[in-house]
């Protein structure tokens, strides 16, 4: 994924607020434009082993993740 796609999408991710998300993406005049997102995206087993990922590994590691979260952080603090 470039770089511009990356950033844009973790600042589309943090405005929503939205742990799992995914976005569409268009190249207009050059620049990345999201026009969609999804908020329960496929997950493609094809574009993460492309990555290098383990899809079972990631979605396990975005579990502990978030259930740490829930441990560590008050319930009127979490978003």
């Amino acid at each position: 994924m470039p770089a511009g796609h990356a950033e844009l999408a973790l600042r589309a991710q943090k405005a929503l607020g939205a742990q799992i998300i995914g976005f569409d993406v268009i190249l207009h005049r050059g620049e990345p434009v999201i026009v969609d997102e999804n908020t329960f995206p496929g997950f493609y087993l094809e574009l993460f082993r492309a990555a290098g990922k383990d899809l079972g590994f990631e979605l396990f590691r975005m579990i502990v993740r978030a259930l740490e979260e829930c441990r560590t952080t008050p319930l009127r603090r979490r978003r």
